[in-house]
């Protein structure tokens, strides 16, 4: 009986250690496709400085081809026709709806999804919705469309690839709870690290752009006009490229990259917890690569190796062996390869190949020469080691020997020696166009010259007028003093650059530029200028400089989720002058927030961004200012790097709520204000609009020198928010780390109420709330406190420098009730503000950690005694207490 049950038991083991659910037969397919890769865009494929763990792994584990390509483009996005080749296995001019590549025709029973579901397959996909290819994605049984372009963290950019991992792992939990006996195809297809380049700030902490490599075939400019040097991605930085553009535009592309792998590593375990790993084919691709300053580009709509066709492919899973393949394959051989696994039969017309017998040893490739094209403009063919580029439009020719110059740095096509292997790569280009329906020439009559000069501000010169105006300024005396001035107006010039190329730069000149009224910024305008030109503003203009398109103020009501942003905006260097040169004068200029021309109520600033998603300032200086420098708000995926404050008398960096996902960083000078304001509510109306602010980094803050300060403070300003109708909105602020600080003289946490006498002033429904508050390396080189005013759970403080005389009572964190604004007594100048604190209202404080306070004379950190005090509130006789039917009584309350 014992062998008998010996016996049973060996015969039905296979049946009892198989899961039905995860049948060993056929592979699970994960593929994971992202979008404008390029083929070194990985640490293990040849860039060092990436932290790619997880796919590195995937390149140990599994066959890497080296020489993968997407055949060609007819249109400026080389995406859609990419994607739409290797979801139906044809070629570029055989696509369904070619030559336009609009590909909703066809017949979707014959698209890569279906036909893996015809063998039995459950298919799902998330992501990019495949451009103009909506019928390949929709193909899928489940199909999740996230092109990652909303305004909030349910479909913006920042949260893309954690959204990706998230539904990806919530599909295959669901899968264990169905039991589904079934293998899965996944397709993955992350907007990344396609512009606008935004992630999670983590990950682009991990990038200094002065760190990043710089290829040895940068150049400033392309040599000659490749027939497309004006579209989209040429414009994401100015000519001449520099090696600093060049370097930040790398940092960007690295954090995505890196965030997209953090990603994909939570579903590579998820795959593992579930039993899976061992039997899912991986693989990861992308729909084209991009230059990063190679050549003076930084687009794909270029045929060299480091440019739009080059792609990373990688395959590992069961029976994939490791290694790398020099075959020569295209991404619609992913088509049939897919099919071949599955055990799907090929509807007629695919002409990708099986990379299964290169896969398994069987065939060292599949094809001896493999051609690429872009529109009209060029044409390619390389085989094992030469490489041929057309250009018909401007009759130009390159030869590159590829085993000598993997970088295209040498063109050999003018040297007489090589004139065979010319005509014989031309002769084999015609071939294999006309073996794949392209019909376009290699020559055309009467070709356009190929030297080419970048768009620039002068072609709009006959915009600019010349006026003449008095303007006034301080003497050595300290007296004002009035110039007769005449110079010219830039505005209609510039406002004509960027409507009609979104992008502008403006060059340096020895004499300023004036604007009579603000440029207004669409979505995807950017706007450079050179670090030492300087902008002003006309006197008497009293407008902002800079503005985005659709500001909207919701001063009196909440924000509505259906408001259209602007988004994709960018304000790089400058000098802006507002001309506000005197306390009594101004030039006109005081505030930025003229009736006549203010957009928004509220909005008072020199750069005015509200209603706005991913978003950057950079390297921007502020001068003879008395509005806002920088005046966000009701923005989402924001970063200002890099503010200088000269002679600027408000707030450098003012951000109204709401606001989440930002970075503020270098900003520095004499700000006679605050050099940074969070303004969640603020009863000063000041605000264009109210609400959170939440998960900004503020880090390398350097206030003014002691004998310019003003207030220098940095404020956090929660708040509850009561409308006209007495509606309320809580406006918290959380999740904010502030770091590298220096020279601030105070950190001020609390909103400010107008506490007046005689009147009523109920304020108790405003306290606001503060959460997950981070202070870490912080200096004062003068006596300085951190306030803390408000309702907070969670406030850490740490590695603190106290470079002064301790005097005997000072306390570095003072919490303790609302603190409150207190305008003089009644007939007194209301300007004469004095901080006071209200026994009316009080505040709940927990979760306070101080630690590593240091003093210049002692690296002991100090007790907690002297660094913390919680605020006593005695009566003072000398001021009248408000009380809630307006009268007055004894009793306002002090420390």
């Amino acid at each position: 009986m014992r062998l008998f049950a010996a016996l049973l038991a060996l015969l039905f083991a296979p049946l009892l250690a198989a899961d039905p659910a995860k049948p060993a037969s056929r592979p699970n397919i994960l593929h994971i496709h992202a979008d404008d890769h390029r083929p070194d865009g990985l640490h293990a494929l040849g860039s060092p400085h990436l932290q790619t763990p997880n796919l590195d792994a995937l390149v140990a584990r599994g066959m890497t081809f080296r020489r993968c390509y997407t055949m060609g483009s007819m249109i400026g996005a080389v995406c859609t026709p990419s994607r739409t080749m290797m979801l139906t296995g044809r070629s570029w001019q055989r696509i369904p709806g070619a030559p336009g590549a609009m590909a909703n025709a066809g017949d979707r029973n014959t698209f890569l999804p279906s036909v893996i579901a015809e063998a039995g397959y459950e298919t799902w996909t998330m992501g990019k919705p495949g451009n103009a290819f909506t019928a390949g994605i929709r193909a899928f049984q489940t199909c999740i469309e996230d092109a990652a372009m909303g305004t909030g963290p349910e479909n913006d950019r920042v949260h893309a690839c954690q959204r990706l991992a998230d539904r990806t792992i919530s599909f295959l939990e669901s899968r264990e709870a169905r039991r589904d006996a079934r293998p899965f195809y996944i397709y993955l297809a992350p907007p990344v690290p396609h512009d606008p380049r935004s992630t999670e700030a983590r990950f682009h902490d991990l990038y200094d752009p002065n760190e990043m490599p710089l290829s040895p075939a940068f150049l400033p400019q392309h040599p000659f006009d490749n027939g497309e040097m004006t579209v989209r991605d040429e414009w994401l930085a100015p000519w001449p490229r520099t090696p600093q553009d060049t370097k930040r535009q790398i940092a960007e592309v690295s954090a995505c990259i890196t965030a997209l792998d953090h990603h994909v590593g939570r579903i590579f375990a998820a795959l593992k917890t579930a039993g899976d790993w061992e039997n899912t084919l991986v693989i990861f691709s992308a729909d084209n690569g991009i230059s990063l300053g190679e050549h003076g580009l930084f687009g794909k709509q270029n045929l060299y190796e480091f440019g739009g066709m080059h792609v990373p492919l990688v395959i590992a899973g069961p029976g994939i062996p490791n290694g790398r393949s020099e075959a020569l394959v295209y991404l619609m051989d992913l088509f049939p390869t897919l099919a071949d696994y599955a055990g799907a039969k090929l509807p007629d017309g695919i002409e990708g190949r099986s990379l299964r017998p290169v896969i398994e040893g069987k065939s060292p490739g599949l094809r001896d020469a493999l051609y690429t094209g872009y529109r009209d403009c060029m044409r390619a063919i390389r085989d094992d080691r030469w490489k041929l580029i057309r250009y018909p439009i401007v009759d130009q020719t390159q030869l590159f020997d590829l085993a000598a110059d993997p970088l295209e740095l040498n063109n050999l096509a003018p040297h007489p020696a090589q004139a065979a292997k010319l005509a014989e790569l031309t002769a084999r280009l015609e071939r294999e166009m006309m073996a794949h329906g392209d019909s376009h020439p290699l020559k055309v009559p009467n070709p356009k010259s190929p030297e080419w000069h970048p768009p620039s501000l002068g072609d709009f010169r006959h915009l600019v007028r010349a006026e003449t105006w008095t303007e006034a300024w301080p003497a050595p005396s300290g007296a004002m003093e009035t110039r007769t001035v005449t110079a010219e107006i830039w505005t209609e010039a510039m406002q004509a650059a960027l409507d009609r190329w979104k992008t502008l730069h403006i060059p340096a000149r020895d004499q300023p530029y004036y604007l009579d009224g603000p440029l207004v910024l669409k979505s995807g305008a950017k706007l450079t200028a050179d670090p030492t030109a300087e902008i002003r503003l006309k006197p008497g203009t009293n407008t902002c400089m800079l503005r985005n398109e659709h500001i909207v103020g919701f001063a009196d009501k909440p924000v509505p989720d259906s408001l259209r942003p602007d988004a994709n905006l960018t304000i790089e260097g400058g000098i802006w002058t507002t001309l506000a040169t005197a306390r009594a004068e101004f030039n006109g200029n005081a505030r930025g927030n003229s009736s006549k021309k203010n957009p928004v109520p509220g909005t008072h600033g020199v750069v005015l961004l509200h209603n706005v998603r991913n978003v950057t300032v950079r390297n921007v200086a502020i001068r003879q200012s008395k509005a806002f420098a920088v005046h966000l708000g009701n923005i989402r995926d924001f970063t200002v790097d890099g503010l200088t404050l000269d002679r600027h008398g408000r707030d450098g960096v003012h951000i109204d709520g709401p606001a989440s996902e930002g970075i503020i960083r270098n900003v520095s000078g004499d700000s006679h204000d605050d050099p940074v304001s969070l303004t969640a509510w603020d009863w000063k109306q000041y605000s264009a609009s109210f609400g959170p602010i939440h998960h900004l980094i503020i880090e390398r803050i350097t206030g003014a020198p002691e004998e310019k300060q003003g207030t220098d403070a940095i404020r956090l300003l929660p708040g509850v928010k009561q409308f006209s109708d007495g509606s309320r909105l809580d406006c918290p602020i959380h999740d904010i780390t502030l770091r590298e600080i220096t020279d601030i003289r105070d950190f001020k946490l609390y909103d400010q109420p107008n506490l007046e006498l005689g009147r009523t002033n109920d304020f108790s429904h405003s306290i606001g709330t503060l959460r997950n508050i981070l202070f870490e390396k912080l200096t004062f080189n003068r006596p300085g406190h951190i306030q803390v005013h408000a309702h907070t759970d969670g406030l850490t403080v740490r590695d603190v420098k106290l470079l002064f005389p301790l005097p005997a009572d000072y306390h570095l964190l003072e919490l303790g009730p609302k603190s409150m604004t207190y305008q003089g007594a009644p007939g007194t100048d209301p300007s004469r503000w004095t901080e006071i604190f209200s026994p009316d209202l009080d505040c709940t404080v927990r979760n306070v950690s101080v630690a590593d306070v240091r003093t210049r004379d002692s690296d002991s950190a100090l007790p907690i005694d002297q660094l913390v005090k919680v605020i006593e509130l005695t009566p003072n006789p000398d001021y009248p207490k408000t009380t809630p039917k307006g009268g007055t009584g004894r009793g306002i309350w002090v420390r």
